[in-house]
């Protein structure tokens, strides 16, 4: 991440190397997809129809973004000189898959970025915004994020109540978190630039990708952080601060700002004893007992302690999708099954 090269000359006299940079897409692209959906999916390699929401949505919308930007960026460049004019094809074809994966995380380029076009650097800008997945080496808002906010236009577009993925429901409560995510990070991007602005005389486009960059912990730039003043460098230390992986347990006193959709939080996992009283508060709410000596409810507080690791906020949401499938499928006792059915239809899979 962050672009770091050790090479003295960098990557570019590797061009039209293809031994030496499909590894590094390939390392970029297993690094921004993030380790639940790495662990996810290594659990479940030959059966993908068991991976999580989280996974489908992640893998799904990584892929997309990564062959769109691919094709763009290779249509704004093809013609210029300056950067994909002078390769060869099979040198363009290279840059192009590269640059399709290097602004959501490594930030490891064969070209200079100065020299792309104005248009290019506006669609990396996105790219950077949206960054990898959650629980990765990326920054960004996350590529989960987006989907959500994809899909909850989508549903509004053509007036469905229910947001649904891969056959399951979105809450609307992951839609409002998803909203927030963007719009936080929207405004930091927002106010630095200003501030950028202000300190310096350099134009909207450039200022915009330095300061997206910084946040998003990339690494590209277009050549002006050396030339930048001791204030807005200070801007944009501060931006690879509050957006670099590892900041969410900085909010970790927030819970709007939730785990796998965007920034992380933590609460303090509840005891045996407090899950167990909270467990069969929620029973008495929905006019049923809980006894710790009936073994199918043995099972059933097993199986949420497993799943949620005490974390009382992933408990609520486990609870509404257990009223779920008890609806759907006109069920009354809750059994241990039913918390798994339950479990795999989060957004945010398993609790860390």
């Amino acid at each position: 991440n962050a672009g770091f090269v050790i090479l003295p000359e960098g990557l570019s006299p590797h061009v039209t190397d293809w031994w030496m940079l499909i590894p590094i897409i390939l390392g970029t692209t297993v690094g921004a997809i993030g380790f639940p959906v790495i662990m996810d999916v290594a659990k479940n390699l030959r059966t993908p129809r068991r991976w999580r929401l989280h996974t489908k949505l992640t893998l799904t919308t990584y892929a997309a973004l990564t062959v769109a930007s691919s094709l763009a960026i290779a249509v704004f460049e093809w013609g210029n000189p300056n950067t994909y004019g002078a390769l060869p094809i099979s040198g363009r074809v290279l840059t192009a898959l590269i640059n399709g994966v290097n602004a959501r995380s490594s930030g490891l380029s064969t070209i200079a970025p100065e020299h792309m076009h104005e248009a290019t650097w506006f669609l990396q800008d996105a790219l950077m915004f949206v960054g990898g997945g959650s629980a990765s080496t990326a920054g960004g808002i996350k590529v989960s994020t987006f989907a959500v906010l994809v899909l909850a236009i989508m549903a509004e577009a053509r007036g469905d109540r229910d947001i649904e993925a891969f056959g399951r429901r979105i809450t609307l409560s992951t839609v409002r978190l998803s909203v927030a995510v963007a719009f936080i990070g929207s405004t930091i991007v927002g106010v630095a630039t200003l501030l950028l602005l202000q300190l310096t005389d350099l134009t909207l486009d450039r200022v915009l990708f330095e300061v997206i960059s910084a946040f998003a912990t990339v690494g590209l730039s277009t050549g002006i952080t050396p030339i930048l003043p001791l204030g807005a460098k200070y801007v944009i230390v501060a931006l690879m601060f509050i957006g670099m992986p590892g900041i969410d347990q900085r909010f970790r006193h927030y819970p709007q700002l939730y785990s796998r959709i965007g920034f992380s939080h933590r609460y303090a996992p509840l005891s045996k004893d407090e899950l167990a009283f909270v467990l069969k508060r929620h029973w008495q709410h929905r006019g049923q007992e809980m006894s710790d000596d009936d073994f199918t409810d043995a099972q059933v507080m097993a199986a949420i302690a497993r799943l949620t690791g005490g974390n009382f906020r992933l408990l609520q949401r486990l609870f509404v999708q257990v009223d779920r499938v008890l609806r759907i499928n006109e069920l009354s006792v809750v059994t241990a099954e039913v918390v798994e059915a339950a479990a795999s239809a989060l957004v945010i899979g398993h609790a860390t």
